[in-house]
This record gives C-alpha cells, sequence and structure tokens, in this order.
C-alpha cells in the first residue's frame, strides 16, 4: 500500500509537470517583465557558474529547484550579498527550516538601483530617482521515495519605479533524482519557475519563465563533485547554461569553479567563475562564501554571504 500511494504521488507530480511543460513550450516569443530573476541567487551556485539545479539544497533552493528544500538534516539561514553595475547592489536572506520527510523555506530578494540622475528633453539634471525590486518567496518539499524528491513554490514579486509600481504572483515546481551507482553519485534535478500572473505599468508583460535541467556526478565519497545545467527561458526563447566543479579540499574548505555560458553579450574568457566555502563549527555550523565571475563590459562581479547551520 505504501508503495503504492509513492507511486501515485509520483504519477500527479508528473502531470503537472508535463501540464506546464506544455503551455510554456507554445508560449510566443516577446519582452519580459521582473527580469531581476533572472539574476542568480547563492554564492556556492554562482561560483559554480550559474549551476545548482541538480545539487540543491537549503533555502537557496527557492531559486534553482524547490525539490532541493527536502535535502539536508539542518536548519539553515543565509544572508548574501552582490555587488552589482555602479551603485546597484542585490541582497538576499532565506531560511530552510527541516521537516520529518521534508523542509520548508522562506526568503527575500531585494535589487536596489541606486539614484539615478532624471533628465528632462534638454539633457538638464531635474532631480534622482531610485528602480527597486523586491521579492518574497516560500515553499515546501517532501521526500517522495528514497530517491526522489519534488517541491513547490510561491513567489510574490514587487517593483517601483520613480514612484510607480507593478506586482505579480508566480509559483514554481521541481524534482531532483539521485542514485549510487558503483563509486558514483548520480545527481538529477528538473524545474519549471516564475509560472505567473503578468507585469508592468501602462502594459502587461509575461514574467521570465524558465526550464531548469541538471545533472551531476560526485565521486571520492562525495570530495568532488561536478554538474552541467541548461536553462532556457521560454518567452525569451534563449537557452542559458553552466557548468562547475567543487572540490573539498578539507572538512572547513570548498573550492569551485565554473563557466556560465550561452549568454548573446558573453563570451570566453568572460564568464569565468571561482570561488570557495568555509565552515567553521562551534555547537552551530558557521558557514562563509566568496564568489567572483568576468562578466566582459561589466568587469568582475562579487559576491558573499554567511549562514548558519543548526
Amino acid at each position: 500500500m505504501k508503495r503504492e500511494k509513492l507511486n501515485y504521488s509520483k504519477i500527479v507530480f508528473l502531470l503537472i509537470l508535463l501540464m506546464s511543460l506544455h503551455r510554456l513550450l507554445y508560449a510566443s516569443p516577446g519582452i519580459t517583465a521582473a527580469n531581476f530573476l533572472k539574476l542568480p541567487q547563492g554564492i556556492r551556485a554562482t561560483a559554480m557558474g550559474s549551476n545548482y539545479t541538480a545539487f540543491a539544497k537549503g533555502p537557496e533552493s527557492l531559486y534553482w529547484n524547490p525539490a532541493g528544500l527536502a535535502s539536508g538534516t539542518f536548519n539553515e539561514g543565509r544572508l548574501n550579498y552582490n555587488s552589482w553595475i555602479g551603485e546597484t547592489y542585490y541582497g538576499y536572506a532565506g531560511y530552510r527550516h527541516r521537516l520529518k520527510g521534508g523542509g520548508l523555506a522562506a526568503s527575500v530578494t531585494y535589487l536596489d538601483s541606486g539614484a539615478i540622475t532624471k533628465r528632462e528633453g534638454g539633457r538638464e539634471s531635474v532631480g534622482t530617482y531610485y528602480m527597486r525590486d523586491i521579492a518574497f518567496d516560500i515553499g515546501q518539499a517532501m521526500i517522495i521515495s528514497p530517491n526522489f524528491r519534488a517541491g513547490v513554490s510561491l513567489k510574490f514579486i514587487y517593483e517601483t519605479i520613480d514612484g510607480n509600481s507593478a506586482n505579480a504572483l508566480a509559483g514554481g515546481l521541481g524534482a531532483q533524482f539521485f542514485k549510487k551507482i558503483k563509486e558514483h553519485y548520480l545527481n538529477a534535478g528538473m524545474a519549471v519557475m516564475n509560472l505567473g500572473t503578468k507585469m508592468g505599468y501602462s502594459s502587461k508583460y509575461s514574467l521570465p519563465a524558465v526550464i531548469k535541467l541538471g545533472v551531476g556526478d560526485e565521486l571520492f565519497d562525495s570530495r568532488l563533485r561536478g554538474s552541467l545545467q541548461g536553462d532556457y527561458y521560454i518567452t525569451d526563447q534563449t537557452l542559458h547554461g553552466g557548468a562547475g566543479i567543487e572540490f573539498t579540499a578539507t572538512p572547513a574548505l570548498k573550492i569551485r569553479g565554473g563557466y556560465d555560458f550561452g549568454r548573446e553579450d558573453i563570451s570566453f574568457p568572460y564568464g569565468l567563475t571561482a570561488g570557495f566555502g568555509v565552515k567553521y563549527t562551534e555547537y552551530y555550523e558557521y558557514l562563509f562564501d566568496y564568489s567572483i565571475s568576468m562578466s566582459g563590459d561589466l568587469g568582475f562581479v562579487h559576491r558573499a554571504g554567511v549562514g548558519i547551520q543548526f
């Protein structure tokens, strides 16, 4: 009876996923709103080439793959900060709570442009204005079987530009599968994210709905991890990808590297990424992560984050 119940849950989840894919694959190309949702979250993920769907765990799974909320044996909090173009900064805070048979999480993402000069027809400065984007996420995942996890998420998006505002709701769902084959721990993940209402001011546009597919392998008792991911943005009809590795040098130090590819405005060596993670254990586990990426004419992008597991 238990096996039948698990199989039934898998079938229902896959049907919902297939219906979502059918709707997305036949969408028409066009302009998207809330494009800050494309900015990758998580220092570990960005250090590995913006590539985390197969291995996603912790609160950042709300961005990469909600199924990852069911991974891990600890409660976890995260705070991340990214320096961006000019005075723009990108902040993130998230918390994942372990549940029996799964986990749930909540997060907030914030993008601030800094002061932008407002000009009239004669190019005269008439003051400044701000552009701010914010997204609140919640999600839950469960362990369907020893090798299969599934999760869902819900997102509220709010944007303001020079006193004007817009908002939208979006959802996502994902799955992870993993299996040990000889000395390998094979991982696979799939997620469909940013399915939601349209958003805009005088005109409404679709959110950047995306299909994420990732595969990964763990070797040497999981000391070495490698993964590859593809992201297909439906409305844009563009394909991005990432590849990365993570090496556990010591129990307290992880070294990461990767390449973020498929972007029209970036070519090799731009798109290279690197970083590290440090863990200090003293009753709780305290985490520090750093990543750097080469972004063409935009220069280097630095990201840093702290976390705690308990």
